[in-house]
């Protein structure tokens, strides 16, 4: 195999690596943070109400055990896309040295179910928050969260990691 692939190979796997240690990260800080998590999501789903945001109807939501499942929620998400990020870093290691260019391919799949995962984690659960966060921004809600900021490394990431060994073209 050529030093060029490894290289290449090897950048993918430290590329995936980083977001796997950021979703470690994060799934500890949320569960460090718990009682601030619950918070906003008490603060989220409270707000709609009919007098606040001038409705037609209330749409807010009392139940504290819904509220607990928010929090919850993202820390099993968290968790997941680190497991399977974890487990397609192991396979990429087992097989960074292969010189079948196409087995290699295929087993960067893992890695890409993972990292497509986290990124619907970001843009579809933190996105369905900030639906209502627009609504409760006057709520003094202290949210800083950045969508796209915790997007873009993923889809760094995610299209680095489809790129294809180029040997694969050149026969």
């Amino acid at each position: 195999m050529n030093k060029k692939i490894f290289l290449l190979r090897l950048s993918q796997v430290l590329l995936v690596t980083i977001c796997m240690l950021r979703e470690c990260i994060n799934c500890i800080t949320d569960i460090e943070q718990y009682s601030k998590n619950l918070s906003l999501f008490y603060k989220i789903t409270s707000f709609p109400t009919r007098e606040k945001a001038g409705l037609l109807f209330n749409r807010s939501i009392s139940s504290s055990i819904i509220n607990h499942f928010g929090p919850i929620i993202l820390v099993i998400a968290h968790m997941i896309v680190f497991l399977i990020l974890l487990y397609g870093i192991v396979i990429l290691l087992k097989h960074i040295k292969t010189s079948d260019f196409q087995l290699y391919n295929t087993k960067k799949f893992v890695c890409i179910i993972g990292l497509c995962l986290g990124l619907a984690e970001y843009f579809f659960l933190y996105g369905f928050l900030a639906m209502d966060y627009f609504l409760s921004w006057m709520h003094n809600i202290d949210y800083d969260g950045d969508i796209a900021g915790y997007g873009l490394p993923l889809i760094i990431s995610l299209l680095y990691l489809s790129l294809k060994d180029y040997q694969e073209y050149n026969p």
